[in-house]
């Protein structure tokens, strides 16, 4: 990612910070804003899909307090990330990078991982902000939502939050179930905004106490220690004993090396190892042991805070005090460092201080000046340049310059007033300050500056020119305590056996062989925790599956809205069937299904709760947020009138199946079943044809069954074969003859000699006798009669076929010409439906028609040739045949977001690209932006990709190393990439008919071409033509596209260069010399701009240069040549008139400016 990029997104973020001004304005109306920052940061938490369930799943530990809350944040995360825990740590302010609030496992962010996610919230909160006209959140604010953000999507273990100022109107006091709470020292700061008082302050940091959580404070003054303890009372918090230092157990290695970074430190890892066990209790994990406790202890950094670093003869003791608790422990501290480092030579010492908002320097000062010698003072402003640039991560505008200088000289007369001496001064800016320091170290052997009073001065960091990466100084002076600690407690370790008792389960493949070790030793303790950590697996597998959801899209939910369809589909064939006296048979096994079909109700109602749904765009996926959307839905009540128990009044009228009428309101699941399958089938016309025949049978059922229910009512039993209403003569049993009249004459036929057969209706009563018993009749239940009837009614009715006896009545003609007209009604439906399917069928075909008609035409017009007008025709039947021209790929990309266009480019190209040796260590970015870029092109049978010995196109194949060249583009060299998607392709020569070697799906050639790597032997000439062997199907990126992609990822370009030209020095075509003379890149055309204009600016540096040189080199030989021409016209002038020169020596002839000076005439 561009430094560029970052520095935009670093000025958009500094922009959300407020102007002296506005904060002052903000201050003064602080009571009444402070009621909507919470319900602010909650509004945009929720926007981003933050729940308040998604921030508890971080088991979030949050800290207040006005001295030491960093410190113990870092020793806490420390500690945390050394039992595994993953990590997150939210603090503030920064020292370098704005990366350094949000640390993951202890490390800040990268600035692509900044980008990434800065962008999304960024855009979120800025759309959320104009649709509910809302102000943007302030500087603090954004980031505590970044944090938050961050944090969920990295799936942190634990989240550690330190406060920003004070505690119950905090951003980040949206924390509901913290895992536990932490409050350190307390002192008067931030006056204006928490109170003048100790108990207003105390009120304030106790406000993050929440209901029955744990909270640790450490020993503060009796005021502010009732009023923390009647805050934890009233919000029926927990209050855990604090354990002091003293009493933690540790070696006196360790605490010898805590009390080297200051004697304040110890309450702040007795603090951070108190919150530790509380968190592995609540988590339930096994207690640390004490050397892994102390290890964790030793490896913490926390830059700015009690730090040395050293830059030449000039050492920087580091340390954000602003309060005056913590400038008294910054003295403290300071005061003993500097005497244990003074070996028989005191150092200049120089005080570099400015104090900020509220803050008395006279205060702050007092304690410093008095206990410690300073040679020097220096009272700054915390600007680091004299320009404020927006892209500087420690830009703050929350300060005035006039605010920052009037504090400077309220400092500088502190300092006169204490010192009695006028060794201070005042500048503008750090960067100004710093030049002091750097001529003090030029007068004197060795200089010693503290640097305090604001946690946004230690950004000398950067500017003393150390190597600062990430908030950690990296050369910075080592800590030999720290060193000689950590030694002495791996040799005694060693020494008493104790890394030999210890065993650690590291993975989950060890599991067992742990279990079998603590059996043979009798390890009770292993057995413990190998119990405790199953018991938690388990624990947390019930966790996930109760609050899982499921994905609308995904196969489980389909095959089960399949299920639920269904269901729905047997209640609405069987809630009418009641209507025929026959179903009492198959009462019982109507019962079980119904208990089975309304089981799948239930349960249906209990996945729909987890289904994930969009809201304002963005997909809420938290069980609690899925289930409320669901109970506040319309269907959630029909699918609760679904399951209303109507079924008990067949208890008392068990033919009335029309009760369970009420399933029918689970008919919306179909419509989804229906929806989700046209989506997913690969053949929609025939699942549309289904459907239609699927609802005609519905339709016709429904109408048979009342059909005969109206039957019913008019006692079809008394009614004939010719009445309207249904009856059994109307189907008769199924007649089969009993023998073949082909093979039994005779006994089959009977002897008609002698009647009239023309008129056999005079003895039908004969005939009837005679075939009586030569047929026997197949019998069908009445239940099958009657519902075949019936349906084949319905749909002669509803299809409007007609043939039906006449209705007998008035009610029965209304019924019938109904029927006619629901009929017509469905009728056309289904003409209209099949009509559009054929329609969409031909459609395409028809397109292809016309276009393979309109070829024909135009090369009939052209008169084209017979050969070239087969090969179109050829590629259009292909074309159609493989679908391409059914599927325009480009248009389907074009309709796509560019987010899912990049996801479909990167699953069907990324693996293949990632094969080439040359991309394989780029980033994934990169390669991500190249897939974005290719093109479709198809190649003919016999199609030449290139020929050898042309010019213009330069391809060079990956496997067999033959280059070949690329065409122009006006006066740019256009040069390509290939991908074969499908089909072959031959490096052959023609000249010979030799084929060199096939490449085959799926190969990559044309990545070295595109780089234009300079030396290369065959420079713009092809060795060996590639030619198609069918039709292929080639991706093409151009090296414009490749360079568009270089511009956001410069430092690649060079290292793949590097690389290729790697593999042309192997494959022996490289000219070294070549190389050398054309840099970087061979053609300086297709440099981007920046660098084509720094290279023509070298190239007029050079010209100019060589034009000075010539211009110099032509004067003097003017001069050269008017010398020689003066002397030689001398001598001739001496030679021709010798009589005027008689008494004249050679030395009285002077050349000077082309005249000639005789001495005397």
């Amino acid at each position: 990612m561009s430094s560029l990029q970052y520095k935009e997104v670093v000025a958009k973020l500094n922009s959300l910070q407020s102007n002296a001004v506005t904060l002052q304005l903000l201050k003064s109306k602080r009571n009444e804003m402070s009621q909507h920052n919470l319900a602010e940061t909650q509004f945009y938490l929720r926007e981003l899909n933050v729940t308040n369930e998604d921030v508890n799943r971080l088991n979030p530990v949050h800290i207040a307090g006005t001295k030491g809350k960093g410190s113990t944040c870092a020793f806490l995360e420390s500690i945390l990330r050394s039992q595994n825990f993953k990590t997150g740590f939210y603090s503030s302010p920064h020292l370098v990078h704005v990366r350094e609030r949000i640390r993951i496992n202890g490390v800040p962010l990268t600035e692509s991982q900044f980008i990434y996610y800065f962008n999304q919230v960024y855009d979120t909160v800025k759309t959320a902000s104009e649709e509910h006209d809302v102000p943007m959140p302030a500087y603090f604010k954004f980031l505590t939502l970044l944090s938050f953000f961050v944090c969920k999507h990295e799936q942190v273990d634990v989240m550690i939050v330190e406060v920003g100022i004070g505690g119950e109107t905090d951003c980040t006091n949206v924390i509901e179930k913290p895992v536990v709470c932490g409050i350190t020292l307390l002192d008067l700061d931030h006056v204006n905004l928490l109170g003048n008082t100790m108990e207003e302050i105390a009120w304030h940091k106790a406000g993050i106490v929440k209901k029955n959580r744990p909270v640790i404070a450490v020993p503060q003054q009796k005021d502010a220690e009732a009023v923390i303890r009647r805050r934890v009372e009233e919000k029926t918090g927990t209050l855990v004993e604090f354990t002091p230092f003293a009493k933690l157990g540790l070696s006196e290695d360790t605490i010898r090396y805590v009390d080297s970074l200051g004697n304040h430190q110890e309450q702040n890892v007795a603090l951070a190892i108190s919150l530790a066990n509380v968190v592995m209790k609540e988590l339930d994990k096994p207690l640390m042991t004490q050397t892994a406790l102390e290890e964790a202890i030793l490896n913490t950094h926390w830059a700015g805070r009690s730090h040395i670093l050293k830059k030449d003869n000039v050492t920087y003791y580091l340390d954000g005090a602003h309060t005056c608790k913590s400038i008294k422990c910054c003295s403290d501290w300071f005061g003993k460092t500097i005497s244990s480092k003074i070996n028989g030579h005191k150092p200049l010492i120089v005080l570099l201080f400015q104090c900020t908002g509220d803050r008395e320097p006279m205060s702050l000062l007092k304690t410093l000046l008095t206990e410690n010698e300073f040679d020097y003072a220096i009272f700054t402003s915390t600007r680091l340049y004299m320009v404020v640039e927006k892209v500087n991560d420690n830009t703050n505008l929350n300060t005035s310059d006039q605010a920052q200088n009037q504090k400077c000289e309220e400092s500088k007369d502190a300092w006169k007033t204490v010192m009695s001496n006028d060794n201070v001064t005042t500048t503008n800016c750090i960067q100004d300050a710093l030049k002091h320091v750097h001529q003090m170290a030029e007068n004197n052997k060795s200089v010693a500056v503290l640097v305090t009073g604001s946690l946004h001065l230690p950004n000398p960091l950067k500017m003393a020119n150390v190597d600062v990466e990430d908030g950690v100084q990296v050369r910075m002076e080592k800590n030999k305590m720290a060193e000689v600690t950590r030694m002495l407690i791996v040799m005694r370790r060693w020494l008493t056996g104790e890394l030999a008792k210890e065993a650690r389960i590291e993975h989950s493949d060890a599991m067992m062989s742990t279990f079998f070790e603590s059996i043979a030793t009798g390890n009770l303790r292993l057995l413990k925790q190998l119990e405790d950590r199953q018991r938690k697996s388990w624990k947390q597998k019930i966790q996930k599956l109760l609050g899982s959801t499921f994905s609308v899209s995904s196969s489980l939910f389909y095959y089960w809205t399949g299920i639920v369809t269904l269901c729905c589909v047997y209640n609405i064939m069987t809630v009418t069937l009641g209507v025929f006296e026959e179903f009492t048979v198959y009462y019982g096994t109507w019962i079980k299904y119904n208990i089975v079909t309304d089981l799948v109700n239930f349960v249906d109602i209990l996945v729909l709760m987890r289904k994930e749904n969009m809201q304002d765009g963005v997909l809420v996926n938290s069980f609690w947020k899925t289930a409320q959307m669901y109970f506040m839905s319309r269907t959630f009540l029909l699918d609760l009138a679904a399951l209303l128990p109507t079924d008990l009044f067949l208890l008392f009228m068990p033919r009335f199946t029309f009760i369970r009428a009420n399933r029918l309101f689970k008919v919306h699941r179909v419509s989804d079943f229906i929806m989700r399958t046209q989506v997913r089938t690969n053949f929609p016309h025939l699942f549309l044809l289904f459907r239609l025949i699927v609802i005609c049978y519905m339709v016709f059922h429904w109408n048979g069954c009342l059909y005969y229910l109206f039957s019913l009512m008019f006692s079809f039993p008394n009614a004939s074969i010719d009445d309207w209403v249904y009856t059994p003569d109307k189907i008769p049993d199924v007649r089969f003859p009993s023998c073949d009249a082909r093979f039994n004459v005779g006994t089959c036929t009977i002897d008609e000699s002698g009647m009239d057969y023309l008129n056999r209706e005079s003895y039908i009563d004969v005939l009837v006798d005679f075939y009586h018993d030569r047929f026997h009749e197949t019998d069908f239940g009445n239940f099958t009669k009657k519902y075949s009837l019936c349906f084949y009614w319905s749909a002669l009715t509803l299809t409007t076929l007609g043939e039906q006896p006449w209705p007998n009545n008035t009610f029965e003609m209304l019924f019938e010409v109904t029927d006619t007209l629901l009929g017509l009604l469905l009728f056309s439906i289904i003409v209209g439906d099949i009509g559009n399917m054929v329609t969409n069928v031909n459609a395409t075909r028809m397109s292809f028609q016309e276009l393979r008609d309109g070829c024909k035409q135009f090369m009939d017009f052209r008169d084209v040739h017979h050969v070239v007008a087969k090969r179109i025709m050829d590629y259009l039947e292909y074309s159609w045949s493989v679908g391409q021209l059914t599927l325009d790929e480009s248009q389907i990309v074009r309709s796509l977001p560019t987010r899912l266009h990049g996801q479909l480019a990167v699953h069907i190209h990324m693996e293949t690209l990632k094969k080439v040796t040359l991309f394989q260590e780029c980033e994934s970015g990169m390669l991500y932006e190249m897939v974005m870029r290719l093109k479709l092109q198809v190649f003919s049978p016999g199609d030449f990709i290139c020929r050898k010995h042309d010019v213009g196109k330069l391809i060079a194949l990956a496997e067999c190393r033959i280059e070949n060249t690329t065409t122009k583009k006006g006066h740019i060299l256009v040069i390509e990439m290939y991908i074969i998607k499908k089909g072959k392709l031959e490096v052959v020569d023609e000249a010979k008919n030799i084929v060199f070697v096939t490449l085959e799906e799926g190969k990559v050639f044309g990545e070295l071409s595109i780089l234009d790597v300079p030396g290369n032997k065959n420079g713009n000439r092809r060795s060996a033509s590639i030619r198609s062997v069918g039709y292929s199907d080639l991706y093409v990126l151009t090296k414009e596209e490749l360079l568009e992609v270089m511009r956001d990822y410069p430092g690649s370009r060079n290292s793949l260069v590097e690389k290729a030209k790697e593999i042309l020095r192997k494959d022996k075509i490289l000219d070294e010399e070549l190389a050398q003379r054309q840099g970087s890149w061979a053609n300086p055309v297709t440099l981007m701009i920046e660098e084509r204009l720094e290279l023509l600016t070298q190239e007029v540096k050079m010209f100019t240069m060589l034009l000075d040189e010539y211009t110099e080199k032509i004067y003097r030989n003017l001069n050269e040549w008017k010398r020689r021409v003066f002397k030689l016209e001398a001598a001739y002038n001496r030679q021709m008139y010798s009589h005027y020169y008689t008494d004249l020596e050679d030395d009285d002839v002077d050349v000077d400016d082309g005249l000639l000076k005789p001495g005397v005439i």
